[in-house]
């Protein structure tokens, strides 16, 4: 500014130095008026409007052919800066109207006390300075403008979301913090909402990161339109989001809206690009029972929500004191896990499936288990769906597949008949995209056939995105590798799903054998099942079986193939083998 300043000066010395052939002191009382005004609040104002003064008196000299001595420089000069001075003040309420009277009131002012001021050329020079003046309001009024804008802009991008426009962690703390002293003053009760949505790397990873920013947005517009616009909704990192729910009058009003926001998201995603079908997880804490800072608030929401996804997923659970123990037992747990794969803390079992119409094992069910150094065995409910949720779920499950048909080439060896073998897998590895590729160049290496492997499949993870794992389904069955689907009867499909599954096994779950009370009493689901499943010639196998009341009525039923405890419990590897060598029902 400094320098533009000078610049300023150089010009009106060059000025009055082309006309007046000297300098006098009447240009030096000029410069110093405007270095004064440079340093007043609107200094880029006045030396602006200086600078347009010196102009519209130069241009009229020039037009009119007119020598412009320095007296007459100084006049102008005088003038315009005692209008300045009043411009300054009055721009500030861009009132431009007012910048014209002044500059008025202050040339004829000057035109009474000097009376041999031209006043033709003070016609012109107000005609120029009130052109000038009024383009140079105009212009900064517009810049202004643009600036508040450019604020305005950048505001909103240090406070909301980029990809769906929802406030950012940052916006959504503040909300949450007004929400507390207002609900600490009115005594009145607020929820927090933590969401997660269930599986979404999948979505990235099978489609395109395109695909999964489109999912995102249109989940964040379903999510707005559940809540009122006295509730804030706010994405706080990847593809989680927070809820602020105010003036609730209770826990149910967040629970009702917790399932709307659920039921809007499980919506298939179907415009401009590929369908996609997610869920998501939901944790909710209640001020003040549950927290009385921001913190807490949303601490103990994320513990309950991740207290949901453990218990399933596609559900909201409420915050419970007792789940911080239990959730921290689970991040243990998951830090654990690369460890346990890493050192060979896991092992498999066998629970052999007898044919009971020759009472020989026929095929076994490979069971994996965790003996940890220092808290010994941990059973696979406490550490299988942390498994899930972290992704050691894939590397485990294909550590468990060679380990199969390693014992595969053990019986070879051994010159003992192979035995199918079933491995569970979950719905993580069957979204996996690497999947199919890892488990032909398993069976490749191994050089088993591979109809000695069967794949178990729960039916709940058939129907979380069914036609996609229907279409792996069939890639798994072009390996020649078997399918069972298991658990069935306790999820979402129906009999007449069975048919265009590529199944060779059903699997009733053991909640169907612990009916049976009676062998004459024939449960008319469980009878059901068995002979559509013989129909379409599907293998079926009773898993669970604990009595000889329940054997009875299987075998009546034409139920032949079982496993369960009453035939023998889950044994290792060396009394597998054992088993298999005597071949007989104990």
């Amino acid at each position: 500014m400094v320098s533009f300043m000078v610049l300023v000066m150089i010009v009106g010395i060059v000025l009055n130095y082309i006309f007046s052939k000297g300098l006098t002191i009447y240009t030096l009382i000029g410069i110093g008026l405007g270095y004064i005004i440079s340093r007043t609040k609107y200094y880029q104002i006045s030396i602006y409007l200086l600078i347009g003064g010196l102009l519209a008196s130069t241009i009229y000299s020039i037009l009119v052919g007119r020598e412009f001595d320095s007296h007459t420089i100084f006049i102008h000069v005088a003038w315009l800066s005692l209008s300045l001075v009043f411009a300054s003040i009055l721009l500030t309420v861009r009132k431009s109207i007012f910048v014209a009277i002044i500059h008025l009131v202050a040339i004829f002012s000057l035109a009474y006390f000097v009376p041999d001021i031209d006043l033709r050329a003070i016609g012109v020079s107000i005609g120029f300075l009130l052109v000038f003046s009024s383009l140079l309001i105009t212009t900064m009024q517009l810049r202004n403008l643009l600036e508040e804008t450019r604020q305005e802009e950048i505001s909103i991008q240090a406070t909301h979301d980029q990809l769906t426009g929802l406030p950012n962690r940052i916006l959504f703390h503040d909300r949450l913090e007004q929400a507390l002293a207002r609900a600490e003053r009115r005594k009145t009760i607020f929820s927090v909402l933590y969401l997660d949505l269930d599986n979404f790397k999948y979505v990235n990873d099978e489609y395109s990161h395109d695909d999964g920013d489109r999912t995102l947005r249109i989940i964040a517009e379903r999510i707005k339109k559940c809540i009122r616009n006295s509730d804030t909704a706010g994405r706080i990192s990847g593809d989680e989001f927070l809820v602020l729910l105010e003036n609730i009058e209770n826990s149910e009003n967040a629970a009702a809206i917790s399932q709307k926001i659920l039921d809007a998201i499980s919506r298939p995603i179907t415009s401009n690009g590929p369908e996609i079908m997610i869920t998501a997880s939901i944790g909710i804490t209640i001020y003040p029972e549950d927290g009385k800072t921001n913190v807490e608030l949303m601490q103990n929401a994320d513990i309950a929500m991740y207290y949901a996804k453990s218990e399933g997923k596609n559900s909201f659970s409420f915050f419970r004191p007792e789940m911080k123990s239990e959730i921290l037992k689970n991040i243990a747990l998951s830090k654990n896990l690369q460890t346990a794969h890493d050192n060979n803390e896991f092992y498999l079992e066998y629970q052999p499936q007898y044919d009971i119409r020759t009472e020989k094992v026929f095929g076994a069910e490979a069971l994996i288990r965790w003996r940890h150094p220092q808290q010994g065995l941990i059973k696979p409910r406490e550490f299988i769906s942390v498994a899930e949720n972290n992704g050691m779920i894939i590397p485990i499950g294909e550590w468990v597949i060679k380990d199969v048909l390693s014992l595969q080439n053990n019986f070879e060896n051994s010159s003992r008949q192979r035995v199918r073998i079933s491995v569970n897998v979950s719905g993580r590895q069957i979204k996996d995209p690497h999947f199919i590729k890892k488990l032909d160049e398993i069976i490749t290496t191994s050089k088993i056939n591979p109809n000695c492997l069967e794949l178990e499949i729960t039916e709940g993870t058939i129907f979380e995105n069914y036609d996609q794992t229907v279409s792996v389904l069939k890639e798994i069955r072009s390996l020649g590798i078997r399918l069972a689907i298991d658990n069935f009867g306790t999820g979402y499909s129906s009999l007449c799903h069975l048919e265009s599954l590529p199944f060779d096994t059903l699997k009733i779950d053991s909640s169907f054998i612990h009916r049976i009370s009676n062998p004459k009493v024939s449960p008319p689901i469980l009878t059901g099942i068995i002979s559509i499943a013989a129909d379409l010639g599907l293998e079926v196998i009773a898993e669970g079986v604990e009595n000889r009341t329940q054997l009875e009525f299987l075998r009546a039923s034409g139920c032949y193939l079982v496993q369960g405890y009453l035939l023998k419990p889950s044994l290792d590897q060396n009394k597998f083998i054992n088993l298999l060598a005597k071949q007989h029902i104990e």
